[in-house]
């Protein structure tokens, strides 16, 4: 499951929507499918769609994430009308001007029409986490990777988790308050890196390494991971993989498979 979260993602908007959830979030009603104003503002701003809701409550604001190297937050706007769309390029362009949000917050992907898994076995822990976490809780559309369901997302350090069980909902709430990865078992990966860089961190952290103070440097196929006295140095190659079932009752398709080779004498 390392290194199987969404690639490069620095920027993500979350746009609350009840529904339905058609396969592809940019055909749900309103927002007007591929080729429309909404996703040539999002390809504008490298920014990636997430629909949200809370069965029974009516969202009243929107989110924008950064999650980039140096900066991770995230700021809630007042949910703009899907016509407005002066008002969603300002999110895009500026979201330090909307209200900072500081506790952290969870995305569980609930989206059945993407993959019927995630709905079965997402709600449980939607509802348990909701219990904990009350209105830092949301549903959410397609998060990647719904084999590996139950599927959440982290932020504002976003923290990509998968098969995660309700039974491990409180661990996980608690670890997100100190701003800590609560399983590297079910740890995918963490934006904005790239599914090489997620292997390393993941690695490295296994060894020891600090999750709130860490340096990752990438040339070509080595990949440097540095926190606090340790040093771990990866090789990591990705080559096509072997067919496999990648989403809830589809058809085999090739997934990437991941090289990885630890450099020796790499401790500091």
């Amino acid at each position: 499951m390392e290194g199987t979260a969404p690639e490069r993602i620095e920027l993500t908007f979350f746009l609350p929507h009840d529904g339905p959830w058609p396969h592809d979030p940019l055909d749900a009603e309103g927002i007007g499918g591929n080729g429309g104003a909404i996703d040539t503002l999002l390809r504008r701003y490298g920014a990636r769609l997430q629909l949200i809701r809370r069965p029974g409550e009516l969202l009243e604001e929107a989110l924008v994430s950064r999650t980039r190297r140096d900066r991770c937050d995230v700021h809630a706007f007042p949910a703009p009308s899907l016509d407005d769309l002066s008002a969603i390029e300002a999110m895009l362009k500026e979201p330090e001007r909307g209200r900072k949000l500081t506790q952290p917050l969870h995305f569980v992907c609930t989206h059945g029409r993407r993959d019927i898994c995630c709905a079965r076995h997402g709600m449980p822990v939607y509802q348990r986490l909701a219990e904990l976490a009350g209105d830092r809780v949301y549903q959410t559309s397609h998060l990647g990777g719904h084999r590996f369901a139950p599927l959440l997302l982290t932020l504002p350090r976003g923290i990509s988790y998968g098969r995660v069980q309700e039974d491990e909902a409180e661990a996980l709430e608690e670890a997100s308050q100190r701003g800590a990865i609560f399983s590297l078992e079910r740890l995918r990966g963490v934006y904005p890196y790239t599914g090489e860089e997620q292997i390393a961190l993941r690695r490295a952290l296994a060894a020891g390494a600090d999750f709130k103070d860490f340096k990752l440097s990438r040339e070509d196929e080595l990949i440097t991971v540095e926190s606090r006295g340790i040093t771990r140095r990866y090789n990591i190659r990705r080559e096509p993989g072997e067919l496999r079932v990648l989403s809830c009752g589809a058809e085999p398709s090739i997934a990437p498979r991941f090289i990885v080779s630890e450099l020796e004498n790499a401790s500091s």
